[in-house]
């Protein structure tokens, strides 16, 4: 069906078929000439910005000497690759032989292909010996309509927007109508004559009456009915009790589908989420009294959870715990798994029944205390709501409550009244660490670290306000070194993945970040001198170009090899694994903290292939790039 494939190389102005190498002109103006797919249309089509085209049928020739002859009539496609823009191709198919094997027309019928503008792509027949009636295939997908003699049936392909029309004569469609009605009259009368024999065979012949199987359908339980001396009669019971048992299995599923359809539109509104509620039967009742309940669920550490459990699974066991020991006080109840370590409560009392919700939430705590060795719990609840449009102010007021959880391993229940801390100031000593950090003070750099965590501590700050500065704390210190030796703090990520919660362990982890930036430190100065030195401030200045031992050795005065051999023996890594660890390390924050494409992100950091980028930041992460940005974003 492809008679020829061109590729384009504009650049070189060379086009590769199947015969060899032709230039465009060559090529458009000698062997496949046609008076407008010349090589200025091809060339002003590679410009338009699109991934492929469907041109219209002509008829190409070929000039040989002085005389001209004819190729054959084909569709033109351009094929354009969106990534790199200096290599399209262009398919010629051979549009009569893909006619006559796919399209397989009805005696008299032809083919007609229009494109998005109504123009002609394709026609079995002169289009102007067929005038074709207006059609409505740009606004309706598909159809037909009557002109004359004909019969034309149209539909707008999908992806393609390519209009197809199918041209039958009159003639033809009424013949076929005429022998389908002799069939059904013939099918319908051996029906009816089959129909009256069975009536009359089953009458003479069934002594059990249809009440049998109507009695099977009554029962509320489905139970084995009784057997008759007939077969058929035995096969039918089985049959209707078969559908009664999958009428109660599906009965059951709707029933559960519809609890998350519930579940899910709350979601969806508390959420502010934009959904158009004619896709729903189920509307969020907001017309009763309710009262909200917020648990926080803060893992430890995945590694504590008991074998075979994870943290969604323990969340869910979790829900389903709070739902049961509320279920027995309320009857009516939602309980929403609102984010992987949120679950919220959804009361809706009868009158009386508030008064007991603050013995429910001691419950809780002592509960969920005696788990506290894999998570560390929040609960806060809202008052009794009468007023049904307080119900996202009241989740609101929730879900900034959960979030003042204070230093402790107890569970806390977070009181509606709870002083919000003050913002937190960002004045602690930047300065002095850069200064003890220099000097290898690692008793003053911990005092600075402890001294804003008793700040805090004093301020009743929540325990997010002390992960933020233990975070600041740890990158202040790390400010002074490069990428690749910001590699050592990450063997303290297992300390900080254990999660910190009481004042005690801040002040032990701070002073763990202060001897490893001391001790690294003094590590540095003992191994950097002048040639080292010089290397590690060129690849810190020059990591976006092309960097290789060849260019560094040149000014240095050396020989590469010695240069490879001499950073590996002074640094403990080859000079290539340095270069592409600080480029990965660079790379990683460009994917954090902007929203460039992976294509820049390649180019900024020194690969002009983004293939090659992509292989080497997997083998370094064990992520893609963009899988990567969305764990971290």
């Amino acid at each position: 069906m492809i008679h020829n494939i061109f590729y384009l190389l504009p650049d070189s102005g060379i086009v590769i078929e199947k015969d060899g190498t032709r230039s465009f002109n060559e090529m458009f103006a000698k062997y496949y000439e046609h008076p407008v797919y010349t090589q200025d249309f091809w060339l002003n089509q590679l410009s338009i910005p699109y991934s492929y085209k469907l041109f219209p049928e002509s008829e190409f020739h070929s000039h040989v000497g002085i005389s001209s002859q004819s190729v054959g009539s084909y569709l033109p496609i351009l094929i354009k690759n969106r990534f790199n823009d200096r290599f399209s191709l262009i398919m010629l198919l051979d549009s009569g032989k893909m006619f006559n094997t796919f399209y397989q027309p009805a005696r008299d019928g032809d083919l007609y292909i229009f494109d998005e503008e109504d123009n002609p792509v394709f026609s079995s027949r002169n289009i102007e010996d067929s005038p074709m009636p207006a059609l409505q295939a740009t606004t309706i997908r598909d159809g037909y309509v009557k002109q004359g003699n004909h019969y034309y049936y149209y539909r707008k392909g999908p992806e393609s927007q390519l209009t197809y029309v199918s041209v039958i004569p009159t003639v033809l469609i009424e013949s076929k109508f005429t022998q389908l009605n002799g069939i059904l009259i013939g099918f319908l009368a051996l029906s009816c004559a089959l129909s009256l024999g069975l009536s009359l065979y089953f009458t003479r012949n069934l002594n059990t009456p249809i009440h049998e199987l109507l009695k099977v359908i009554r029962q509320e339980v489905v139970s084995k009915p009784r057997k008759s001396k007939i077969k058929e009669l035995d096969f039918m019971q089985d049959k209707v009790q078969e559908m009664m048992r999958a009428y109660q299995d599906i009965k059951q599923e709707v029933t559960q589908k519809k609890s998350l359809l519930k579940n899910f539109v709350y979601i969806n509104y508390l959420k502010k989420i934009h959904t158009r509620q004619s896709d729903f039967n189920i509307q969020p009742e907001l017309t009763k009294p309710f009262i909200l309940i917020g648990f926080h669920i803060l893992y430890r550490s995945n590694h504590t959870l008991p074998s075979g459990t994870d943290e969604q699974k323990a969340s869910y066991y979790i829900k389903e715990l709070v739902h049961a020991h509320l279920a027995k006080s309320y009857s009516d109840l939602l309980t929403l798994q609102m984010e992987r370590q949120i679950i919220l409560c959804i009361l809706f009392p009868k009158e009386g029944e508030q008064r007991h919700i603050t013995d429910h939430l001691e419950k809780f705590k002592v509960m969920m205390e005696l788990d506290h060795a894999y998570y560390l719990t929040t609960i806060a609840a809202s008052p009794y709501q009468s007023d049904p449009a307080a119900f996202t102010s009241s989740y609101e007021n929730i879900m900034m409550r959960l979030e003042q959880r204070t230093l402790g391993m107890d569970a806390q229940i977070i009181a509606e009244n709870a002083c919000t801390p003050e913002p937190l100031r960002d004045d602690w000593e930047r300065a002095e660490i850069a200064t003890h950090l220099e000097a290898g003070n690692e008793e003053e750099l911990w005092l600075i670290g402890r001294k804003a965590l008793v700040h805090l501590h004093k301020k009743q700050a929540p325990l997010a306000s002390f992960t933020n500065l233990a975070a600041a704390f740890k990158q202040q210190l790390m400010k002074v070194f490069t990428p690749v030796e910001q590699l050592h703090f990450e063997e303290l990520s297992r300390y900080e993945e254990q999660q910190l919660f009481t004042l005690e362990q801040y002040e032990a982890y701070f002073g763990l970040l202060s001897r490893t930036a001391c001790e690294l430190l003094a590590q540095k100065r003992e191994r950097i001198e002048p040639v080292c030195d010089f290397v590690l401030k060129y690849v810190d200045n020059h990591y976006g170009e092309d960097i290789s031992l060849l260019i560094l050795a040149e000014q240095l005065k050396i020989t590469p090899s010695y240069l490879s051999s001499y950073f590996k023996e002074k640094m403990g890594v080859n000079f290539s694994e340095y270069v592409q660890t600080y480029r990965m390390q660079i790379a990683i924050g460009l994917l954090k903290k902007t929203d460039m494409r992976i294509q820049e992100v390649a180019q900024n950091v020194g690969y002009q292939s983004v293939n090659s980028f992509i292989r080497n930041f997997k083998k370094f992460t064990g992520y893609p790039p963009g899988e990567y940005r969305k764990m971290n974003h």
